[in-house]
């Protein structure tokens, strides 16, 4: 009877010394993107920086893959935070810091649940989304043609140069996700063995997250700069769009390898 304290307080000092090595890791991948953050390139749109370009977000978002939730809201929150410290642009705004912390957080939940789905029942996901998409917006273009009087139809037709967001921008979405579906087979197709199943998990992980993070951004960025506001919300969310959906697939490819390399060195240890 007298072992198991001992055999409780040994457990309590082993969970002590994983936790510590987790925020070790994680101060060495947040130095990372200290270093690397001098190479960020920042887009102006309307006279501020609208759209920032680098390699950073990789390490920002590592730790939430790895370690879960917790590490990962303290990286996007830590690295936003010193990043303006190291490279200030304009002024601070905590909410962007805030959104970096929901972000990371959010990254660390959704891969504890999509990692251990099936690669194929996730494929099936894109191609259901994918064609809903496709169908959606091919629908609602042949009422818009054909059958102008309905009364969706003169709904649609009301919204003027917005109706595009009912009809061409959900065909785009649709045959996005087709197009990753092909990106998955030529990089299985080309890499073979070395290929990891985690890109098509790590990209239905990641989208999600930075679409949100991205869209609250692009209103708190219009709110501290005026100069965006009298741009529009459209051509200041778009290009920022197109640029997080471009960097999300290639995000899901590196960050797949980084964490296969980093648990094949901790099975080495």
């Amino acid at each position: 009877m007298a072992e198991i304290p001992a055999k409780n307080e040994r457990g309590i000092i082993m969970n002590k010394k994983r936790e510590l090595k987790k925020l070790i890791h994680t101060a060495l991948m947040i130095a990372i993107v200290m270093v690397l953050s001098n190479f960020n390139y920042y887009v102006p749109m309307g006279g501020e920086s609208g759209l920032k370009l680098g390699f950073t977000t990789f390490f920002v978002k590592l730790p939430a893959l790895l370690f879960g939730p917790m590490y990962g809201a303290i990286s996007g929150g830590v690295s936003d935070f010193l990043g303006y410290i190291i490279k200030p642009m304009g002024p601070y705004m905590f909410p962007l810091t805030l959104t970096s912390v929901i972000g990371g957080a959010l990254i660390g939940l959704l891969w504890k649940f999509f990692k251990k789905i099936n690669p194929d029942t996730v494929k099936d996901i894109f191609k259901i989304i994918a064609l809903l998409c496709i169908l959606f917006g091919a629908v609602n273009h042949i009422l818009i043609h054909f059958y102008e009087g309905l009364s969706y139809s003169q709904f649609l037709l009301g919204l003027g140069k917005k109706t595009v967001y009912f009809t061409v921008w959900f065909e785009a979405a649709g045959f996005l996700f087709f197009a990753v579906l092909f990106l998955d087979r030529v990089f299985r197709l080309i890499l073979k063995d070395k290929y990891t199943d985690d890109f098509i998990r790590l990209l239905l992980t990641l989208i999600i997250p930075n679409l949100i993070v991205t869209t609250a951004n692009t209103f708190i960025l219009m709110f501290y700069y005026p100069s965006l506001t009298k741009l529009g919300f459209l051509l200041v969310f778009i290009p920022r769009l197109t640029e997080e959906i471009i960097m999300t697939v290639l995000q899901s490819f590196v960050l797949s390898y980084l964490v296969r390399i980093y648990n094949k060195l901790l099975t080495k240890e």
